[in-house]
């Protein structure tokens, strides 16, 4: 997950599509060079038999002039350097004025975005006309100089060598053959070094997500939570180990029960959920399941509920959206869950029900519509922990109480894992864990929490009772 955390999304659009698209014509016209290659060296053998110095003299003299042209060629590889940064920038810039539509016509930046994509637009256009000018004035060198070297050669048969007609005409038949072969061999090694930072870029990314990958070892293995979670000592850091987002933290999540993580914006609190889910992995300490180190794989995380701050929904139905976390959750299954969130009054009133459409992104809800939701998802999979992550941040107080509520029911049926800013939210929890800068400050329940001397906790709470 570090690896799309620290890459743009556009960054793999664009290897997947316009380098990839690149790559198929590199590889077609290194395939045309070698091919080219061997046809000329069935008719290098022929025109030696015929006139073995001169075809020697035509073919050095051809070499020369791929030699002298070499400059261009490689000047190929450059542009295509250029073309790989250029359209980079160009598909992050599409993605993010896509994505931030709604911005930009509210703060009526449509002009400042308009001029900076058609900046970028003329740079790629410039680029790919630099190549397309380059393969051109090569070209036009080589078959210049090739009709120059032949017709010298045709005039040296005729008048020196008295080379009988028959067989003069057979050599410079072979001849006009053999010329477009290695007009051909120089346009393909133009194209293929054009296309290798394409090659480059793709096999860069690819080694990166390799390097990165999840251990999922034992997949088919089964984890039994019976007792308790554990953090113990772990820390991590996104950057450098000088500067750990989470510092030697010792945590205990018992079965059944709810624990709450409570702190500023900053602290730490989402990071340790990653760490719990595996998609971060710690840099010391380690995680426990029933003190068995867990090893993240895929059938713990199949265990496990989430409900990020940020709501993503596809632009698909309310029903596919919400089967992504159980495929084979039926329309009953799927009502409870919608009912358990909150979400069932709004859902039943739309024009289709759990069969509409919500656009892209969930485009057409409401904020607290979406983050019900995803909350309704995460319950549909009767997972054995749940992790709500500022889960309520978006509603109003009364979806929010229904909420709450929900997860009161929940209370010794599954184990919950509460992030929240607002304090009303974590009030119940059965352990409350106060984290700031990385480390654990505080911990208790919500009285003995009220007791201790801890300035954030006071302050927070004095503001938003008020």
């Amino acid at each position: 997950m570090a690896i799309f955390s620290k890459n743009k999304s556009s960054n793999f659009t664009h290897a997947l599509t316009n380098e990839i698209e690149r790559i198929e014509i590199g590889t077609n016209q290194f395939l045309t060079f070698l091919a080219s290659i061997m046809i000329l060296v069935v008719y290098i053998v022929f025109a030696l038999k015929i006139a073995g110095l001169l075809t020697g003299v035509i073919f050095f003299l051809g070499v020369m002039i791929l030699l002298m042209l070499r400059r261009r060629v490689l000047k190929s590889q450059e542009t295509g350097e250029d073309i790989t940064a250029t359209t980079k920038d160009l598909y992050s810039s599409i993605i993010q004025h896509m994505d931030g539509m709604k911005t930009i016509k509210s703060f009526g930046m449509q002009d400042p975005n308009i001029k900076l994509f058609s900046n970028q637009t003329n740079e790629v256009t410039s680029n790919y006309m630099d190549t397309m000018r380059s393969y051109v004035d090569v070209k036009l060198i080589f078959d210049v100089g090739t009709v120059i070297v032949l017709s010298i050669m045709v005039l040296l048969l005729i008048d020196v060598v008295k080379l009988p007609m028959a067989s003069l005409f057979l050599l410079i038949y072979i001849f006009v053959v053999m010329i477009p072969q290695f007009s051909t061999i120089q346009r393909s090694y133009q194209y293929f070094i054009n296309s290798l930072p394409a090659y480059e870029n793709v096999l860069n990314l690819e080694e990166e997500c390799i390097l990165n990958k999840e251990n999922l070892v034992n997949i088919n293995s089964q984890i039994q939570f019976d007792h308790s979670i554990k953090f113990e000592n772990v820390s991590f850091s996104y950057e450098t180990k000088k500067h750990y987002s989470i510092n030697e933290v010792n945590i205990n999540i018992p079965k059944g029960k709810t624990v709450a993580l409570v702190g500023p914006s900053g602290a730490g609190k989402s990071t340790m959920a990653d760490l719990l889910m595996g998609l971060i992995q710690p840099d010391t300490g380690k995680i426990t399941v029933d003190d068995n180190a867990l090893d993240f794989i895929g059938s713990w995380r199949d265990k496990i509920g989430y409900v990020s701050q940020e709501t993503f929904l596809f632009n698909e139905t309310i029903k596919f959206n919400l089967q992504l976390s159980n495929p084979d959750a039926t329309d009953t299954d799927i009502y409870n869950a919608l009912e358990s969130a909150a979400a069932y009054e709004f859902v039943s009133k739309l024009p289709e029900g759990i069969n509409t459409f919500i656009g892209d992104r969930g485009v057409r809800l409401s904020g607290g519509e979406k983050q019900r939701l995803a909350v309704s998802r995460a319950l549909l999979r009767k997972p054995y922990l749940l992790i709500l992550d500022e889960s309520t941040s978006n509603l109003d107080s009364e979806n929010e109480k229904k909420i709450l509520n929900a997860i009161e029911h929940l209370h010794g049926k599954t184990t919950i894992l509460l992030i929240a800013h607002r304090l009303s939210t974590i009030k119940n929890a059965d352990i409350i864990y106060v984290i700031d800068e990385g480390e654990i400050l505080e911990s208790g329940t919500w009285e003995d929490l009220l007791k201790t001397e801890n300035e954030w906790l006071k302050r927070a709470y004095g503001f938003q009772s008020n």
